[in-house]
This record gives structure tokens, C-alpha cells and sequence, in this order.
């Protein structure tokens, strides 16, 4: 899925911030939910900030989605080869522009009412028709979406889509969903929600934690724990020590610094090579809304300051080695699409050279030090942004702020929340940012992000093009590789657009670090990784390790806790079932997403992560 540690841009949800949404209509649930009363709490540093998969852009979101909301094709756990979902089996047309999906007859919603073809045809119509930020580069080749009968749904493309069979759109209940126009669909908070997977939200204090209830008649099986809540922390000590005691059973992003305070028999670490990168966000001021710096609108002024990064150091002092100094954007999980660039391309740390660019692009410098713009207007100090929620993000704009000083370049400081610092981004006033994307398997979201069509026209059109960057070039490339079945040429259209990403500079990729997670494993067993070497046992593609999870002794109490439940205070209904998910992307979204579920922007998705 996609994610960016963040992803996209955060629409109102319309929930304050402290308050507790309880959900949960129709019948009551079993005691636990599930086959167990057990409780796997997870500690994160990441709110969810929409509960409605077309709203939000947190890599915490896609995860509740993954949970919640079923896809046609999924992800495989070990090599993320395609599998069944909502949908048996799958065939092609010989040209490649038609498919044909066999779905399941045995799945509901959480209401009780039937999944049928119907809903999928809903989902992908509206979602390529409304233009669905996290779901449309999935579907927007669709030229025709038909169900021939309940249990067949037909998509044909204008062009062959190397992406088929997978379609990472979280499939939604139509009877619920239509009840909000193109205007109303994005604010629907979907806090009491009809779902299809393994869980379902039952509880949400927004800032504290949130909790989802297993769905006991999932159709692959009832999970093996009766209740998955999730714990936001403040700050990375918060959490691991949370851990240690018992208070948590897993965590996820723990800052590298703090691995050697997890170490223990009773704690395993998982070191995840996820797709995730973090990139310093240049505003370059390609948009009808936004008031960036005019000096970031020159390449020249974007790759003195690419020079003018050790991300050697980055990697050293502040993932303390576990990362990998930057190059390309990373364009998915799947190393084969990234670009590895040319040794006489790459940018050097290299503070003389950055300087001199900057001289000979006449951007002198003043008698404090700090260089103007050509005509001696406009001093570069640049406003310069951080979430605060990873306490990495502070190390890396204390570094990065240090070697622009010392090519004359000033900067104003300021670290906002999630929530605070979307709008900010979205709308571009500001000029640089530090934040992360996870994207998903296929290349394609994440590679969207960056074209034309996405710079951001209002500030609130869920657009991701977050460094307001146009190439007509790289946006071709970006349309041929779309469409390219020939997995070769595709491979080199992906990496000959990367290459002018980098060399154009709106990102510079400062790293990809190791995600570090952990787990009790005294408390629970069953965790996967996906993919099975280097990947994730959460916050993945598809998640399988909460279906899966189970405790190795039974009990309620210690990080467990006791499940919280909900009364009936909301209007879009459900029953105790719940939802999983699939597929990510990450990915966006992660890589996410996306998977293909977007780059979840782990702005920490998924990706704003």
C-alpha cells in the first residue's frame, strides 16, 4: 500500500483531536471478538489522521485499512506474488487489456449484507470517476468496469497495465458509501465502519491509542487474538521503554539509537528493509498556490545544496548504520526498479563544490554571510520544516542546517505535528522539509507523485506532488512505463525518470534507513515478515501477521489489556465483524503503499506515510 511514512495530502476528517469515538452497531460481538481473549498491543508514534480510506494519507491509516478492507488480488506474505483475495482466480485477454475476476460467494459485510461484484464495480467506478487520490493511479486506464453477475467483475484497459492483476483499492461497501456525494465523501469520518476484514475499528481516542476487534467470521479464518490495540507515543524512549516492560507486545519505527535498549531473550528485533526513504523537500515552485523561495525555482540553488549533504554522517550519527546513504527516490519495495546512479552523476558531499555552483550562479553572498538572490534581493534564509513525530527527523535538520550554513544559506527551523504540517506542504508555504515515503511493489504510485499533474492546485485537492516540481520529460517516461509490458523496457523507462528526478534535485534522498521494530516474544508468536528476508512483521503490504499472530500463553493482562468497548454513536453502522486488508503502497503506499497501496507516507506511510 502506499505510504508515505505520510502520504498525500490529509483531508478534515472532522474528529477533535482527545476525543473518543466509540463504534459499533448491530449484534453484540462474542466476549473476545475472535478465538482469543488475548490483546496485541502495538506501540507507534504515528496517529491515524482519517479513519476514511479515500481521506487519509498516514502510514498509521493504511494500516487500520489494511485491517479493515479486503482488495481483489493480495500480496503474498513471503515474495509478494500475487493471491487471492476477494478474488479466486484471475485470467487475461491475449492482448492484455481485459481482465476477468472470479470472486468469492462467501463474504459480508460487516452489517450483514453480502459482498457481491456489485461493490467492487462501485469502488473503481467512483474511485477512477472522482479521481480518489489513494486509489486512482490503480484505476485511472480503466475504460470499462462491468460485473457480468454477482460473483464476475470485468475491467478493460484503453492500453495494457503491467500493474493487472493487482488492483490495490480497498473495495468499500456500496450501500454505504453512496449515501456521499463527490463533495461530502472526504469528510465522512467512516468511525463506525462497515468492514469485510479479520477487524474492525471498535475504538479511537485520537492522540492515545486506537483499538480493532477480530471479525470471528472472517472468511480465511478467525484471527488467533481477540483485540489489536494500537498505542501512540510521544517520543521513541516512551516506547521502547513501554516495551521492555511489558506494556506493549511489539513497536513500530523505534529510533536505531535505541536498539541496544531493547536487547533481551524476551525481545526479538526486526531490522526491515520496507522501500522506505527520507528525502529533504525542496519547494520549487511549480503551482498556482504556494510562496516557496524564488532561489529553489534553480536547479543550480537545489544541487549546491545536494552537494552540500554528507548523508555518509546521516547515516552514521543518526541511524547509527543502520540505513543506507541516498541516491535515487526509492520507487518501490522491489530493488530491481530503483536506480543506482552513475558514479560520475552522483552528487558528493562536497561544501567547495556546493559553493561554488552558488557563486557562479551569482548568488553572492552578503556581509553577514548569507547569499542573496542574483539582483541582491531576497536574502536565502529558507523556512524549513520537520514532523515531530520521529525524534530522527530533529538529528537530520540539525545536520542539514549546519552545512547550508556554511554555503551561505540561512534556515528558520520549526518541527510541527503530522496534522499541522500537511496543510502546510500542501498549500506551499514553506521551502524545505524533511519527511519519508514507504512506497509499494509496483513503481507506478510513486513515481506518479512527482509528475505535473500532480502539483497541488488549490492546497486541498489531495494532490502529492509535494516539492511543486513539473519535467515534461519525466512525466512522458512516467506514461510509457505505465503502460510498457515488456518488463525490461519498463525497468529502463522507471530508471532513465529517476535519473532526472535526481539530477533535477526537487528531492534529495538523504537515506534509506533499516525500520526498526521489535516484539515480545515471550508474550506472542506468529509474526511474518513480508517479503520472508528483509521485510517487516508490521505495517507491511498486507499485514499478515495480525490474522496470524497468536499469544504463546494465554492472558489478558500486562500489555494485553482489557478490550474496550463501544457504544452506538454513529450512523454508518456495522456489526462486530471487521476488516483486513491487503495489499499496500506505501506507496503509494506504500512498499507501502502502498504493494501498490500508495506510498503510505510514513511521513514519518506513507506518504504526509
Amino acid at each position: 500500500m502506499r505510504f508515505r511514512r505520510v502520504v498525500g495530502a490529509a483531508l478534515a476528517v472532522g474528529i477533535m483531536a482527545g476525543a473518543t469515538i466509540a463504534v459499533g452497531s448491530g449484534p453484540a460481538p462474542a466476549a473476545s471478538g475472535g478465538s482469543s481473549d488475548a490483546v496485541l498491543t502495538v506501540g507507534t508514534k504515528q496517529d491515524v489522521d482519517s479513519m476514511n480510506p479515500v481521506a487519509g494519507v498516514l502510514l498509521s491509516s493504511y494500516e487500520v485499512w489494511n485491517m479493515q478492507y479486503n482488495v481483489l488480488v493480495n500480496f503474498k506474505a513471503d515474495d509478494l506474488a500475487p493471491v487471492p483475495d476477494i478474488a479466486t482466480s484471475w485470467s487475461a485477454s491475449p492482448d492484455g487489456t481485459t481482465w476477468t475476476y472470479k470472486l468469492r460467494t462467501d463474504m459480508q459485510w460487516s452489517d450483514g449484507e453480502a459482498l457481491t461484484a456489485d461493490d467492487v464495480v462501485y469502488t473503481l467506478t467512483r474511485a477512477r470517476d472522482e479521481e480518489w487520490a489513494n486509489f486512482y493511479p490503480f484505476v485511472s486506464g480503466f475504460t470499462d468496469i462491468t460485473a457480468p453477475d454477482a460473483s464476475t467483475v470485468v475491467v478493460t484497459s484503453a492500453e495494457p497495465n503491467p500493474n493487472l492483476p493487482f488492483i490495490p483499492v480497498y473495495i468499500l461497501p456500496e450501500h454505504v458509501w453512496k449515501k456521499y456525494d463527490k463533495k461530502q465523501v472526504a469528510s465522512f469520518p467512516n468511525t463506525n465502519p462497515v468492514t469485510s476484514g479479520p477487524f474492525r475499528l471498535t475504538q479511537w481516542d485520537k492522540g492515545s491509542f486506537w483499538e480493532m476487534t477480530a471479525n470471528p467470521d472472517y472468511y480465511a479464518g478467525a484471527p488467533k487474538v481477540g483485540t489489536v490495540r494500537f498505542r501512540v507515543f510521544g517520543n521513541d524512549e516512551a516506547m521502547a521503554g513501554a516495551l521492555r516492560n511489558g506494556e506493549v507486545d511489539a513497536v513500530h519505527d523505534l529510533n536505531p539509537q535505541l536498539e541496544s535498549t531493547i536487547d533481551g531473550s524476551n525481545i526479538t528485533p526486526v531490522e526491515a528493509l520496507d522501500g522506505t526513504f527520507t528525502q529533504l523537500t525542496m519547494n520549487t515552485g511549480s503551482g498556482p498556490v504556494g510562496n516557496g523561495h524564488p532561489a529553489l525555482e534553480d536547479p543550480r540553488v537545489r544541487q549546491a545544496i545536494a552537494h552540500a549533504i554528507d548523508k555518509e554522517e546521516l547515516v552514521s550519527k543518526v541511524l547509527k548504520g543502520l540505513g543506507q546513504p541516498g541516491q535515487s527516490v526509492g520507487v518501490s519495495v522491489d530493488p530491481k526498479y530503483n536506480l543506482t546512479v552513475p558514479a560520475d552523476k552522483t552528487y558528493n558531499f562536497d561544501i567547495a563544490q556546493a559553493n561554488s555552483i552558488l557563486d557562479q550562479a551569482g548568488y553572492a553572498k552578503g556581509s553577514n554571510g548569507i547569499r542573496t538572490m542574483p539582483d541582491g534581493t531576497d536574502p536565502l534564509k529558507f523556512r524549513f520544516y520537520y514532523p515531530t513525530s520521529n525524534s530522527v527527523y530533529a538529528r537530520d535538520v540539525e545536520f542539514i542546517s549546519k552545512w547550508l550554513d556554511q554555503i551561505g544559506i540561512a534556515t528558520e527551523v520549526t518541527a510541527k505535528s503530522e496534522d499541522e504540517l500537511t496543510p502546510i506542504e500542501n498549500t506551499g508555504k514553506f521551502d524545505l522539509v524533511v519527511w519519508s515515503w514507504t512506497p509499494y511493489v509496483d513503481p507506478s504510485p510513486q513515481l506518479s507523485y512527482l509528475t505535473c499533474g500532480q502539483v497541488p492546485e488549490t492546497g486541498d485537492d489531495g494532490r502529492y506532488n509535494d516539492a511543486f516540481w513539473c519535467n515534461q520529460e519525466y512525466d512522458a517516461l512516467y506514461e510509457s512505463q505505465r503502460v510498457e509490458l515488456d518488463p525490461a523496457q519498463r525497468i529502463a523507462q522507471i530508471k532513465e525518470a529517476q535519473q532526472i528526478l535526481y539530477t533535477e534535485a526537487p528531492y534529495v534522498v538523504l537515506y534509506k534507513p533499516v525500520t526498526l521494530q521489535a516484539y515480545r516474544n515471550d508474550r506472542f508468536t506468529g509474526f511474518v515478515k513480508q517479503p520472508a528476508d528483509t521485510g517487516p512483521v508490521i505495517y507491511s503490504q498486507s499485514d499478515p501477521s495480525y490474522l496470524l499472530v497468536e499469544p504463546v500463553v494465554s492472558t489478558s493482562g500486562g500489555g494485553s489489556g482489557d478490550s474496550a468497548s463501544g457504544a452506538n454513536d454513529s450512523d454508518d453502522g456495522g456489526s462486530s465483524s471487521t476488516g483486513i486488508i491487503i495489499g499496500l503502497i506505501v506507496a503509494v503506499i506504500v512498499i507501502g503503499g502502498g504493494g501498490y497501496l500508495i506510498a503510505r507516507r510514513s511521513r514519518t506511510a506513507d506518504e504526509r506515510e
